[in-house]
């Protein structure tokens, strides 16, 4: 068997290793790799496993979310409104006015109220405590507590306990603002080009108008379906003929979550992750006994490439909506502090599925690779909890305990 050989050999009985779960590398991935016929390879000579234990972890802390980035804002099938340990959820809509409102508002002379409908996945006491707040844009992705403004507060909420249904009735002065938006659109003229329309619009910027939708109550959270209607009752001029409730459907809605102002800083000297207000955990972790190992040259041999690596986490979980979970990990020689950036780096992060409480490893291999060259005395492990597609894990949270960092080196090039 030729040295290529060998390697494969090993990569794959490694891989093997490194995707299963263990207590301790040091001595199973030695065990494992003699496994192979010890008379093709020295491996005594010729593999090292290397274990850097939770007394290599510096600092370890967390990372807010603090910015208006995306991250944490969740666009999903349900809007969620409403506060729990510590996490809050503030619900944002958005209503798109363009010519095709226009043309359902032609034959209309005034109007007589608007509602905001929403439809709720069940009915609680909790309900009641929902405001609804006349907003603009900028809070598409505001992620700090947001201050009420009573002026801007708008409609009186009624409860539907046999549909589900919430709906607030817009004071009248909010009513008559919508109603003139929806009467002074510019049309288009398609009926020379019934391509023109498209063009029209893209021309004559659409108005949007937007609501906030929160709920005090401290006790839970509500879930919202994302389609609010907007339901005008207008009094018809004297050539209408159709009916005079229109309906208009949200274009858009999401939710931000946001941690109370009071639990930002105490929360980040723990190494908390949290997929709803996406704090990210992080360890700063000294490689330099690695690197030691590989700069040693005054033995027979020299550690000089990295065969395979693992982070191994574990924790405790704080909030959990299933029993499973996914974590998401990179590694970096820099500390990274804003949440667009950090979102950035995620999108190439390494993936670990299990049972919450369970041990899992993260493939490090790629990461330590990048940093082989400058060989840096510290680096930073990241940490992020993910939900599933299906929309559960939405509020798992996890406390971490200190990572190892698990390496195989080797002679062999």
């Amino acid at each position: 068997m030729n040295k290529k050989n060998y390697l494969v050999s090993v990569l794959i009985t490694v891989t093997a290793l490194f995707c299963s779960r263990f207590d301790d590398v040091t001595s199973v991935g030695k065990e494992v790799v003699r496994d192979i016929d010890p008379s093709l390879v020295n491996f005594d000579e010729n593999f090292e496993t290397v274990s850097l234990n939770k007394s290599t972890v510096s600092e370890k802390f967390s990372i807010p979310d603090s910015e208006c980035s995306e991250s944490g804002v969740h666009v999903e099938s349900f809007v969620a409104v409403g506060s729990d340990n510590g996490e809050n959820a503030t619900g944002y809509f958005e209503f798109t006015f363009n010519s095709d409102t226009r043309q359902k508002f032609i034959n209309a002379k005034s109007v007589k109220d608007i509602f905001i409908e929403f439809d709720l996945d069940s009915l609680s006491e909790k309900v009641e405590n929902l405001n609804l707040f006349l907003t603009d844009t900028l809070y598409k992705f505001e992620r700090n507590s947001i201050t009420a403004d009573d002026t801007l507060r708008c409609g009186t909420l009624t409860m539907d306990s046999v549909s589900y249904r919430v709906s607030f009735s817009l004071d009248s002065l909010i009513a008559d603002s919508i109603f003139s938006i929806c009467k002074d659109l510019k049309p288009c003229d398609t009926s020379s080009d019934k391509n023109q329309k498209k063009s029209c619009d893209s021309l004559n910027q659409p108005d949007i108008i937007s609501f906030l939708l929160t709920n005090p109550d401290s006790s839970g959270v509500i879930n919202i379906y994302r389609n609010a209607r907007m339901i005008v009752n207008v009094v018809p001029d004297s050539t209408a003929i159709k009916d005079s409730v229109k309906t208009l459907t949200s274009s858009y809605a999401n939710y931000a979550v946001y941690e109370d102002n009071g639990d930002i800083d105490s929360l980040s000297s723990l190494p908390i992750s949290s997929f709803a207000s996406r704090r990210t955990a992080v360890f700063k972790t000294d490689l330099s006994s690695l690197w030691d190992i590989m700069n040693d040259d005054s033995g027979p041999v020299q550690y000089n490439e990295i065969l395979s690596a693992a982070v191994r986490v574990w924790g405790t979980t704080v909030e959990k909506e299933t029993d499973s979970l996914i974590v998401e990990g990179f590694i970096s020689d820099k500390l990274y502090s804003s949440g667009t950036e950090l979102d950035s780096l995620f999108s190439y992060a390494s993936v670990a599925k299990g049972e919450s409480g369970d041990t899992l490893l993260l493939k490090s291999d790629r990461f330590i690779q990048k940093v082989l060259s400058n060989r840096p005395s510290m680096v930073y492990v990241y940490l992020r909890v993910n939900r599933f597609v299906n929309g559960i894990g939405i509020w798992d949270k996890v406390l971490w305990n200190e990572p190892e960092l698990n390496v195989i080196l080797t002679t062999l090039k």
